[in-house]
């Protein structure tokens, strides 16, 4: 009887120690949005989940405060969507025509991108 109870116990923290495991190691994937879905009042919603976004990079929009802090907009079919990321950027996040990946969460009604991707389209 009292081996039962071991194996038991054993198992149930084996079991826990793998669900710990996972859970801190796992990172949800992000779920691509496009830009109207996001600013919708639905969309808000998913400002907890990171979420990947694709837009249009307005060129004018691109501003630098002399770090690796970049601020600039993204436009899908009229909406327009405000960003700020951290990092560094590609060359072609320079060029006309370029569409942004951004993936991250929206905060205070500007996404908070944690990375960037760009591709030119001609």
């Amino acid at each position: 009887m009292r081996l039962r109870w071991l194996i038991l116990a054993f198992l149930l923290i084996t079991l826990g120690g793998g669900v710990w495991a996972y859970r801190t190691t796992h990172k949800p994937r992000p779920v691509l949005v496009k830009i109207d879905a996001l600013l919708s009042p639905e969309g808000s919603g998913r400002s907890s989940r990171p979420v990947a976004v694709i837009g249009k990079l307005q060129p004018s929009s691109r501003y630098n405060k002399g770090s690796s802090e970049w601020w600039f907009t993204l436009e899908d079919e009229g909406r327009v969507m405000p960003v700020h990321y951290t990092g560094r950027v590609p060359s072609t996040f320079f060029e006309e025509g370029a569409k942004v990946l951004v993936t991250g969460t929206m905060r205070d009604g500007t996404f908070s991108a944690g990375s960037l991707a760009v591709r030119v389209w001609m």
